[in-house]
């Protein structure tokens, strides 16, 4: 492996400096037990032990138990990520240097109706019909709907407005702008479960891989029969998703960008004779620049900041970025408008006040249950921030005797579908070299011999519609999310793995990694058969999920659901929930192309009652 360009420690310093206070503190704990613990063993503090003597320790303690383990690859993370992000290790490995953003300014109606809320004077009160609370899939499309039928919008992001300028394809300094709590948002339970969101005018879909997938028809039946939301039928709502998608100019990516990963899971799909073909996304125009998930470069994803949000700007609404909101104010059982937290240049902060006939809440599954805790709203049936879902994921990797070239393709092109009535989805999910480094769970001479042929490094994935169920519960700082993986779900996981590895062999891998403790490693069939053999804990995977759903859940009856079909609140009159918290049940799909559906529909609704 080559040398970094510069010294390691500072930049290690530096990469700590920016997490968040909780991730430097367990991490701080983590090193003070690594240097305290090695004097059971040698009798002298870790920082004294010899290269040997600590490559020893460090193996010993990662094969000892899960909590070890966990702590180490905590540690781990950051040092592998620092590494291969390194500017001389990416550009040895083929990796493009950073970008240098172009320098235009956005149109003037963006500039002039995109406010910070540095620029507000303090204390100086809006007004609007409709204050929407977020600017995603959800916020964003009411916005725009409502704003294109002549109502006056206002729309609160606590995020900042972000665009071309500011995407330089580095992948540590996008995520530290792009995502919230630079992408360390994680569930507690049975094992952690990486749930990363997005944080900026655009949401989640800023960051998102671009997969558009309407909701499956047996979903919207099951909506229809089981929960009686029969007014959320595939022929129903047809018009809505077609809407959408024209909007977002959905096509199928295209065969010359899926990249090298891409083609050999469509070899060995073929030659186990599943069904298999390129995603459909919303980014026309793509020219595979591997970026989806750190800021389009080109403006080919039309996340909802590019696509939505001008659209609703260009009919006069108007976004205040910066500004958190904390309270949502009612009066005789009706929301007549909200409070929020500007911020000044030196930092400081004051309170903001905007009134409207209608408040629309679309702050996503995990802090819209927040939001209306902290309220002590909308909770009468006791189902706010319950029913959580967030289609559990898992990944392997895989090594081939070929550059894959994954830096010049759509990270999330390519689906293997054979499997979606079993509940599982495979979707390709490449990713940068220091994220690809950071996650494999290799160490020592394993992990160096691995990333030496980083080249042929393949990753690829599948979610399932899960059976588990977790919740959400306000805290002091931030949401705690709770989630536990059952066994069938384990079981259907610990399986789908298994058909992944027998698609990576017959594309042509020579050694699959896993990602499960216990099992580092597969290089033939007997290996595969073995694993599905072997029992294994939920602490023994590593999962992500990226599509928290359900909690704030609809449905007709006020005791068993949040929202009516209309998406308002059951317990306060103008108060409306449009985002992915209101979808009752996983989907099974990417939910962006459903909630940005629903979202429409919800708009129609909202402008009956302005009318």
């Amino acid at each position: 492996l080559p040398e970094p360009s510069g010294p390691f420690l500072p930049r290690f310093v530096a990469f700590l400096a920016t997490l968040p206070a909780l991730h430097r503190n367990a991490l701080r704990s983590v090193l003070q037990a690594l240097e305290l613990g090695a004097f059971a063993r040698y009798l002298k503090p870790f920082s004294q032990l010899d290269d040997a003597q600590a490559s020893r320790y460090v193996e010993y303690l990662y094969e000892l138990s899960f909590p070890t383990q966990a702590m180490l690859s905590s540690l781990l993370f950051g040092l592998k990520y620092i590494y291969f992000e390194d500017p001389d290790v990416k550009t040895f490995f083929g990796y493009r240097p950073d970008r240098v953003p172009p320098l235009e300014q956005p149109p003037r109606y963006v500039r002039e109706l995109m406010i910070s809320t540095r620029d507000w004077p303090d204390g100086e009160p809006l007004e609007a019909q409709v204050i929407v609370i977020g600017t995603g899939a959800g916020g964003a499309v009411v916005a725009k709907e409502l704003a294109q039928r002549g109502h006056a919008v206002l729309m609160l992001e606590s995020g900042r407005y972000w665009d071309r300028r500011h995407f330089v394809g580095n992948h540590m300094k996008m995520t530290r702008k792009l995502y919230r709590d630079s992408g360390l948002t994680f569930s507690v339970g049975n094992t952690p479960i990486l749930i990363p969101l997005g944080h900026g005018v655009g949401g989640t879909t800023l960051v998102n891989s671009g997969t558009c997938y309407r909701a499956p028809d047996k979903v919207l039946w099951d909506w229809a029969t089981r929960l009686g939301l029969r007014e959320l039928t595939p022929e129903k709502m047809a018009p809505y998703f077609d809407r959408v998608e024209s909007i977002l100019q959905v096509e199928t990516a295209s065969m010359r960008y899926i990249g090298g990963t891409a083609r050999r899971i469509a070899a060995g799909a073929e030659k186990l004779g599943y069904k298999h073909g390129p995603l459909r996304r919303n980014a026309p125009e793509c020219d595979g620049q591997a970026l989806c998930c750190y800021g389009c470069p080109t403006d080919a994803k039309r996340s909802t900041n590019v696509s939505y949000i001008p659209l609703a700007l260009k009919n006069n609404a108007m976004v205040l970025t910066e500004a958190p909101v904390d309270k949502i104010l009612v009066e005789n059982g009706r929301a007549v408008g909200v409070e929020a937290l500007g911020v000044r240049e030196d930092g400081s902060r004051y309170r903001l006040q905007a009134r409207a006939e209608v408040v629309v809440v679309a702050c996503g599954s995990i802090y819209t249950p927040d939001l209306l805790q902290r309220n002590g709203l909308c909770n009468s049936s006791g189902e706010l921030g319950r029913n959580l879902t967030i289609h559990p994921a898992a990944n392997a990797f895989a090594l081939f005797d070929e550059d894959l070239e994954e830096n010049f393709a759509i990270p999330q092109g390519y689906a293997i579908e054979a499997f979606h009535d079993e509940g599982m989805l495979y979707e390709g999910a490449s990713t940068p070299l220091g994220v690809s480094a950071a996650t494999i769970n290799l160490i020592g001479a394993e992990f160096s011999a691995v990333m030496a042929n980083a080249r042929g490094l393949a990753n690829y994935g599948f979610m399932i519609s899960e059976t588990s169920r977790g919740s959400v519960v306000s805290g002091e700082k931030r949401p705690l999310i709770a989630y536990s993986l059952n066994r069938y779900d384990l079981d259907k996981l610990q399986r789908g793995l298994a058909i992944l590895a027998r698609v990576y062999f017959a594309g042509g891998a020579t050694r699959v990694i896993p990602n499960v403790r216990g099992f580092e490693l597969m290089e033939s069939e007997a290996d595969v058969r073995r694993f599905e053999e072997r029992h294994f804990n939920a602490w023994d995977f590593q999962f992500s999920a990226f599509h928290p759903l359900g909690t704030a859940r609809m449905g007709h009856h006020p005791s068993q659901s949040v929202v009516q079909h209309t998406h308002e609140t059951h317990d306060v009159k103008n108060l409306y929930i449009v985002d992915g918290s209101v979808i009752p049940s996983p989907l099974g799909v990417n939910p962006q192309v459903t909630i940005m559906a629903l979202a429409t529909r919800a708009a129609e609704m909202i402008a009956e009652r302005l009318s």
